[in-house]
Parts: C-alpha cells; structure tokens; sequence
C-alpha cells in the first residue's frame, strides 16, 4: 500500500521461499489496485539457516504459487519466475524453472553483475565465461527477464542481452549502499539494452521510486567524473523516461502502459505542486516542463494527491 502511496503503479516483488506468504502479497496488491508481478523466490543451494529448498521442492511450490496467482482471477496479478541469483541455484533448477516459464509464457526476475567478488564467485561455480553465460545457458533469458543491477557487465554480455531482449533494472542506491560500484546507464543503452528503475530493497534505502530516479541522476553524474570525452551524464527527462516508458520495455508491457498513447490503459499519477506539507517553493508561474523537473528533483509523495492503475483510482 506504501509504494502505491508514493506512486508506483507497476511493481515487481521478490517475494519470499514460502508459497504462501507470496501469494498473500498477490492477494494484497490485487486488494488496493496495484499492478503487480509477484515472484517466489527460488533456492536450492544450501545454507546453514535452512532457508532453501530441494531442487524437486522448489519445482512443486514454484507450480503451486503460480495455482494460487492464478486464482486470485485479476489480470493485473500475475507470477514472474524468481530464480534469486546464479550463486543460490543450481543450473538444472534454472533448467527447469525456464521450462516453466516458457511452458506458462511467464516473466523472469534475477539478479546479474552487482559486484566483482560475485563475478568471480559465479564463473567459478559454473565454468563459464560471463555470467550472463549461466542464464543464456539456462534458458532464462527473454524479452521478459529483468535482472537487477548488471554494473559490470562485458562487452559481449550486453550484445547477448540485446539479442534477447532481456532488460537490466538498475538500483542505484542498493549499489551505493553495498559499495557494489556505479552502473554506467549511458553504455547499456547505447548496446541497445533496455533498463528499468528498481529499489532493490532492502539493499536500497527506501521503496519510494522517486528517491531512487535521484539516485539515478547522482550514480550518472559520479560516471561521468571519471569519464573521457563527450560523455553526458542523464538528465532529469532520461530519468523520467527510464521510470515510464523504459520501465515498461524492461517488462515488455509497453504495449500496455508506459505513456498515454491512444489505446493504452490508464496508469497514471495527479502531481500537484501546491499540494500541503511540499517541499516545493512557489515563488512564479511555471511551465509544466518546469513543474516536471521541480517534482523530480525536489517533490514527494505529498505531490502525489491521485494514482490510478487501469483507470481505477488507488490513491
């Protein structure tokens, strides 16, 4: 109900291991309205807290949380195959867990190059020589994967996650936070991949999606410190890009939302910059392009007084 509140219309959850408790998070989204992708979270590697399940485990309660989304009956609720990361899973469970996906037509979430200690833990693992190898050779890269981070990818990663269409959610602050490193978004989108907006919380420092298209600005400009020649570090309408439309790519519903273009459905926010208890000063008449720029860099959820998600008002 919070991120409603600070205005995510379309949300992506790593949910839980527990079928159950995944389920009653799709439950609540379809309660107040939200378009959610709800993820169970899938581990077969073992750890000394117990908390992963047998390959043939994790298999039977990935099919019976997609039974239980499913019955919930709300098209804006669906599952997406959740395969944590390369280092909790075995390459026969991504294996099967891509079967599904493909068998169902489902979305795919993981996570990909968030730091160098991971990098070489994974090619160690797997024998390969990337870590986007392991997930292409599981099978789970689509036009419907996201995967979180990607801050050191190589060169011919980026060119496999074009042709797959597979898209990179970056989560600034989760990387700022961890001392992962700064995700260069300019080189991803020039190697024709799609990139989304994500918190990555609880590595991130907050749900709300506005804080986080800050973050992005900030990791942009850092980028571009270090940087030769005529980089451009991402301005205020790239980000507003990145959290619409591009995230919409990223999940390939832009057919959908992401914009309102003639035949799409309604998801929208009502920003008002006199709104009680702003942080937004007054002083003249604005332009609208002017309005835009002062709620992203400076407007909270206070400016946001209406969500709505398909048309229907959820704030």
């Amino acid at each position: 109900k919070r991120t409603i509140q600070t205005g995510t219309t379309t949300a992506c959850y790593f949910a839980s291991l527990y079928t159950e408790a995944s389920a009653i998070l799709g439950q609540k989204c379809s309660q107040f309205g939200q378009r959610a992708f709800i993820g169970k979270v899938n581990m077969n590697d073992p750890r000394e807290d117990g908390y992963y399940e047998t390959t043939e485990k994790s298999i039977e309660t990935t099919k019976a949380f997609i039974e239980a989304i499913d019955k919930i009956a709300d098209p804006l609720v669906k599952p997406i195959i959740t395969p944590r990361f390369a280092l909790s899973c075995d390459l026969d469970l991504m294996k099967q867990l891509a079967e599904i996906a493909k068998e169902k037509d489902l979305h795919i979430q993981s996570h990909v190059s968030e730091n160098k200690d991971e990098i070489k833990a994974v090619k160690e693992k797997f024998g390969l020589a990337t870590y986007t190898d392991v997930y292409e050779t599981a099978g789970l890269l689509t036009n419907k994967t996201i995967l979180a981070h990607g801050v050191y990818l190589e060169d011919s990663e980026l060119s496999t996650l074009a042709k797959t269409g597979t898209a990179i959610i970056h989560c600034p602050t989760s990387n700022l936070n961890l001392k992962s490193g700064l995700c260069d978004v300019r080189r991803l989108k020039a190697n024709n991949v799609n990139v989304g907006i994500g918190t990555d919380v609880s590595g991130g420092s907050s749900y709300n999606i506005l804080d986080e298209i800050r973050s992005v600005l900030h990791v942009s400009n850092a980028v571009s410190f270090s940087s030769t020649g005529d980089y451009v570090p991402l301005d205020y309408k790239d980000v507003f890009t990145m959290a619409t439309l591009g995230s919409a790519k990223a999940l390939s519903i832009e057919d959908k939302v992401g914009n309102f273009m003639p035949g799409k459905e309604f998801d929208a926010l009502v920003i008002d910059s006199n709104a009680e208890n702003s942080l937004l000063d007054n002083f003249t008449d604005y332009t609208l392009e002017e309005n835009l720029q002062r709620f992203i860099y400076s407007g909270n959820d206070h400016n946001i007084v209406s969500v709505y998600v398909k048309g229907r008002k959820v704030k």
